[in-house]
């Protein structure tokens, strides 16, 4: 079953480091990726087996939260309409009021 999930991390290593998390993310069903420590990722994995995976390419000092999102979840933020688009297109029945730009 189709899931999405927001992972927002503080990664403490260089950037170059994570090149295969970032990767494995893009690997997934869909993805989004408009914030610099966030992305929704769109699996067949739970939040347990994604959480499983993104400790395979961090480090003890890195930090994530794995979020389930759905059609109930409400959202509200600062995004490009783009970034509102494709959320809107993959969670078509969520309460999405924005402010865009």
């Amino acid at each position: 079953m189709k899931r999405a999930f927001m992972v927002t991390y503080d990664l403490k290593g260089a950037s170059a480091n994570y090149s295969e998390l970032y990767e494995f993310f893009k690997s997934q069903q869909n993805w989004w990726h408009y914030l610099k420590s966030t992305w929704i990722i769109v699996t067949e994995l739970d939040a347990s087996e994604l959480a499983d995976e993104i400790l395979k390419f961090t480090n003890q000092e890195d930090r994530f939260l794995v979020t389930s999102i759905s059609h109930e979840t409400q959202t509200n933020g600062w995004l490009p309409k783009k970034a509102w688009n494709w959320i809107r297109s993959r969670l078509p029945e969520a309460d999405i009021s924005a402010l865009q730009i």
